[in-house]
């Protein structure tokens, strides 16, 4: 069974649905992400943003895990992206891995992927 969390920020994986990934990796998942956005150099500086994607990266080393998907979409600006390039993106993935379930955002979060 292979099942899918989309993310729209990195950590929001984790804080999410985190406890359920392993919980469904013990049971013999295997457990994908998507992480829609990347920090934008205008906020946060080069530095920053490069940061914080290793960062995510390497929390991704310990979580179950058979691969990430990282998106380049502005953080913050979500709202502007055309939402025919946000379902290509997803689609994407769905075609590669068939996920029997996908976890998103609550309709209440107010970070929307």
């Amino acid at each position: 069974m292979n099942i899918l969390i989309i993310a729209s920020h990195p950590d929001d994986e984790v804080l999410g649905v985190g406890g359920t990934a392993f919980d469904l990796s013990d049971k013999g998942a295997s457990i994908y992400y998507i992480i829609m956005t990347k920090a934008m150099v205008e906020v946060h500086g080069k530095e920053r943003v490069e940061m914080l994607r290793e960062e995510a990266r390497e929390v991704h080393k310990y979580l179950p895990s058979s691969e990430t998907f990282f998106y380049d979409f502005p953080s913050l600006n979500l709202d502007t992206v055309p939402k025919r390039d946000i379902n290509h993106a997803i689609e994407e993935v769905v075609q590669k891995i068939k996920p029997s379930i996908v976890f998103v955002h609550s309709a209440n979060d107010i970070n929307q992927p």
